[in-house]
This record gives C-alpha cells, structure tokens and sequence, in this order.
C-alpha cells in the first residue's frame, strides 16, 4: 500500500518535535494485547521431559506417595532418561531397569510433555489387558486428573473422553493406549511416538510369530526422521534384551 506524504498529517513526538514520514510505509498505532493472546503469539522454547515434569507434572495420592509437584531429588537418576527422550537426534531409548526404580514414570512424564508442549501421534503399550487397564485407571488418569496443564487438552476437559482400548481425540494429538494384540497396537495408523512398557514380557505374550519391535517401528515409518520409540523393562528370561 502506497501513501502520498503530502496527504498524511505530520505526526508530532512527546516533545513537540516533528517526526519524519517515511513515503510507503503507514504508521500503526500499537494496541495492548491480552496475556492468552501474548503467549500464543510469543516464541518460546518447548520445554524438554525434565523440565516439564519438574514445572507441571502433580502427583496425586491416586497414583504416588509423595503428593504435590513433581520432584527431581526423588529420583534423580530420571532427569537424564527424560532428556535422551527430548533429544531431537535420538531415535530408541531402552532402558534395562529393576522392578519398582520409578522408570515407567519417565514415560509418563514423556507422555504428559508431548500432550503439553510437542502433540503428536503417541501409542502407549502395555503387554497384556489386564496389566494395560490397570495403568490406565490407577496412573494414566490420575495423572491427567491431579495436573491441570493435561486436563485442559481433554475433550470438554472431562477425564471420562481419555479411552484405552481406542483412540483417545485431544485437542491437538491422538492418543492410543492398549495392549499386545490389541486393536490400537495392530492399527496401521501411522504414529510418531511410541511406548512398549515392560517390552520384554510383550516379547513373551506375542511369542515367536513376530517381532513385535519391528511390528511398532513400522508404524513409525511416515515420521522416521523424527520418531520416538521408549521401551523400559526388567528382564523376564536369561537372554532376553534386558538381560
């Protein structure tokens, strides 16, 4: 848009003094703006694993004894598990733990960042029914239910639209939880981000057919160059590999 300088009013500054008018360029008066609009527009960078899960992870009695907001000093060994989940270079992290060392909550911290600061497609695994309906009504939900910064991405906000055994619609991603053999783990649907909890004993359950690790990377073939794969677990047999 071009303005003649002849047709424009010189503005003046505070002092009196006149300002200089450029021609083609229009002066626009600034406008305040409100604090959602701000951080909306403002860039920023997304927080990694750790620093979300420190900064707006809740625990709640539900699903922790330490109640309130998450704490690094519990388990401090977490913090780099979580960081090689943010690496933008790193593909796989599997993690040989033993039973009870809070390593399954790295992937949930992982998981509450994605729906916060990074959606995108994530399919959480668990090796059989039983195990997978029980982490999500005793862990997945109250996780969502005790940290407000995960409710808000629920559809209506309400915890009764976050589903296992299907697709789970948030605001900005797909959510798929559920077990070895199940639909959502069967579904050629492509996703980017995936969680086999105690993959070992999905090696089990499934059996020698396949190799259910190869069966969940093929999923992540549309986002190969930015995929995530997180499988945490204890050895199950001698050879196995958390051996």
């Amino acid at each position: 848009m071009t303005i003649d300088p002849l047709q424009v009013s010189t503005p003046q500054s505070g002092d009196g003094s006149k300002l200089q008018i450029i021609p083609g360029v229009l002066e626009i008066t600034p406008y305040a703006l409100f604090q959602e609009e701000i951080e909306t527009i403002e860039v920023r960078d997304k927080l990694t694993v750790s620093q979300w899960a420190e900064s707006r992870r809740i625990l709640s009695r539900k699903e922790s004894r330490y109640e309130g907001p998450w704490s690094h000093s519990i388990c401090p060994y977490l913090v780099e598990i979580m960081d090689c989940l943010s690496d933008m270079h790193t593909r796989e992290v599997w993690l040989k733990k033993c039973a009870q060392s809070a390593g399954t909550e790295a992937g949930h911290n992982w998981l509450g960042q994605t729906v916060d600061e990074d959606p995108a497609p994530f399919l959480y695994i668990m090796p059989d029914e039983a195990l997978a309906k029980k982490e999500f009504r005793t862990r997945i939900k109250p996780m969502f239910e005790s940290s407000p910064t995960l409710t808000k991405h629920l559809k209506n906000g309400d915890i009764q639209n976050l589903n296992i055994g299907q697709e789970t619609e948030l605001d900005r991603m797909f959510l798929y939880m559920g077990w070895a053999g199940s639909a959502v783990s069967m579904s050629s649907t492509p996703v980017r981000k995936i969680i086999i909890d105690e993959a070992a004993k999905c090696q089990m359950d499934i059996g020698d057919e396949a190799n259910p690790y190869d069966l969940l990377r093929d999923r992540q073939k549309t986002f190969s160059d930015i995929s995530k794969l997180f499988a945490p677990s204890t050895s199950i047999l001698e050879g196995d590999e958390f051996d």
